[in-house]
Formats: structure tokens, C-alpha cells, sequence
């Protein structure tokens, strides 16, 4: 999601989330929701990446983030030898949030 603070705030209380303290210059912020954090649906299973404008830097950023996150889920090394499988997996989800943000 893409614009003010406020917005990633008002979405994670709308869902019952508890929102991660943030400091006031952030530009970007992944949150992972996992069963049971959400008590409006509490097989929620997903990551929300918010950021303060479309800045492509910051995307690949969170990004980054979400990479490590469900390599780890997944048992899956993160290592030299694993860097072509990581690429394009970062790849693939740049390419797929600059289609949403090109409709």
C-alpha cells in the first residue's frame, strides 16, 4: 500500500493488528501478519508492505525484507550459492508490484 502513515495504521486497527511502533521519517514498513495476530480474521497469513510514496528504492527494500522472511519460512538457504534463486524471486515481486502501479 502506497500513502500516509495513517493509512497502514487505520487498515492494521480496522483488522485488530497491532501496529509496529514506527518512527516519523520512515519511508517504507513490512508487516507480517500471521494466524492468530488478527482477531477480525484469525487465519490471516500475509505480508503487508506499506510505503510513503512510490519510490522504487525503498520497494526493493521491503522487499528485501519479505525475501528473507519466506526463505526462512521455507527452509531455504540464503547463501552464495542461493543468490540466482533469490534474484529472481526479488525480481519477480518488483515486476509485480510496477505492473499494479503502472494499471
Amino acid at each position: 500500500m502506497v500513502g500516509p502513515r495513517k493509512d497502514l495504521e487505520d487498515l492494521l486497527a480496522k483488522w485488530e493488528i497491532e501496529c509496529p511502533t514506527m518512527k516519523g521519517g520512515e519511508a517504507g514498513r513490512l508487516v507480517r501478519v500471521e494466524p492468530g495476530d488478527s482477531k477480525v480474521s484469525p487465519d490471516a497469513n500475509m505480508t503487508i508492505i506499506w510505503l510513503r510514496s512510490r519510490h522504487i528504492p525503498t520497494l526493493a527494500h521491503e522487499l528485501l525484507h519479505h525475501l528473507v522472511l519466506t526463505f526462512e519460512e521455507k527452509g531455504i538457504p540464503m547463501n552464495w550459492d542461493n543468490t540466482e534463486t533469490m534474484s529472481y524471486y526479488l525480481e519477480y515481486l518488483i515486476q509485480e508490484v510496477l505492473t499494479l502501479w503502472h494499471k
